[in-house]
């Protein structure tokens, strides 16, 4: 079935060389690593939203998949603690809440999500004077080690740690020239960086930045990924991930004082204990205008493909985006059209 490259290795990236490499195909990673909003993402897969108590968009799809994705890749890897099952306490901000949630967890829907019971203390160290509600069979996914971890088991061919040139492309024949490489096709998984991509650059890609923090905070004791106005997700050895901001004029990757001190302002809301701010980082998150996925073809070139577009649900969306994208691939199987760029033809047909 012949050689893919993929350019970028976030999720998206991962997802589809997982896919490949499980069914045996041939493929290289080409990337540079420092732009990844993956890196840094809490990896938190939840199949609801919080702030309007809904299913998230396909989650009755999506969630079973993921959950299947990962449980067998933790299996594989028995000793790396990559997935961890895990639960969320949402803080609700007053007792008005309570029916709302109570409503939500009794639908169809989110029942099998949703604790329907209200309760009160979460720990000593957590403010949550109006109670939580509990969203039950959440996962958290260490992406760093996740990544790591399949980029450990590949040969050096297979993964290029430079940064993609396009003008090193050659498209003239059946087959794709890249420097010393020969492939069938290419699928790009820049997150972000799509907008320098003279191919897919046109598509609606507008991207948010989200600033997070890592704390060390020993007197912090959970058991549950923790949600108010922001996420605190326990990690390993007294350390936590608190985040994120949602910026949409700042398009530069520098951590900003103002973030900062907001996360601070609502995890001070949340914690009573004492911590230090151990790391601050910022990322562009890979938004769509529409909110759903780009995946699809090149409406000229025919062996260029696009899989982007996973913004803030990365972790739950990408192990079954990239099935789809597998099969449309390799089966001529139709993506669904919510996330095939055909829907963008207007724009696209501006492009190289």
């Amino acid at each position: 079935m012949g050689k893919t490259i993929i350019v970028g290795y976030g999720l998206a990236g991962f997802a589809l060389a997982t896919q490949l490499s499980q069914r045996k195909q041939k493929f290289c990673i080409i990337d540079q690593p420092q732009w990844s909003a993956s890196r840094v993402a809490a990896g938190v897969c939840n199949p609801t939203v919080l702030k309007r108590y809904s299913l998230a968009w396909n989650a009755d799809l999506f969630y079973p998949y993921a959950q299947r994705f990962y449980n067998a890749i933790a299996q594989q890897n028995p000793d790396k603690n990559i997935n961890y099952p895990s639960s969320i306490a949402r803080i609700f901000p007053n007792a008005e809440e309570h029916p709302v949630w109570e409503k939500a967890a009794r639908s169809v829907s989110l029942e099998p999500y949703l604790d329907k019971q209200i309760a009160q203390e979460i720990s000593s160290s957590v403010i949550s004077k109006n109670g939580y509600g509990i969203v039950k069979n959440a996962i958290r996914i260490d992406i760093p080690k996740l990544l790591d971890e399949f980029k450990s088991q590949l040969k050096d061919e297979q993964f290029i740690e430079e940064e993609f040139d396009y003008s090193a492309l050659n498209l003239s024949g059946k087959k794709i020239d890249y420097k010393r490489h020969v492939a069938d096709r290419v699928v790009f998984c820049e997150g972000f960086q799509m907008l320098k991509n003279p191919f897919f650059k046109q598509l609606p890609l507008i991207g948010n930045k989200g600033e997070m923090l890592v704390i060390k905070a020993p007197k912090l004791i959970v058991s549950h990924i923790i949600k108010s106005r922001i996420f605190v997700v326990p990690l390993e050895m007294d350390y936590f991930w608190v985040g994120a901001t949602f910026e949409w004029e700042d398009k530069t990757l520098k951590p900003s004082p103002e973030a900062k001190k907001w996360l601070e302002k609502y995890l001070k809301k949340i914690i009573s204990v004492p911590y230090e701010v151990v790391s601050h980082s910022a990322r562009i998150r890979p938004t769509v205008i529409d909110r759903k996925p780009l995946l699809g073809r090149h409406h000229k070139h025919q062996n260029l493909f696009v899989f982007n577009g996973l913004g803030t649900r990365g972790s739950l969306m990408a192990p079954l985006l990239s099935e789809w994208l597998f099969k449309f691939l390799h089966e001529n199987i139709p993506l669904p059209e919510q996330i095939d760029i055909s829907r963008f033809k207007k724009k696209l047909d501006s492009s190289r």
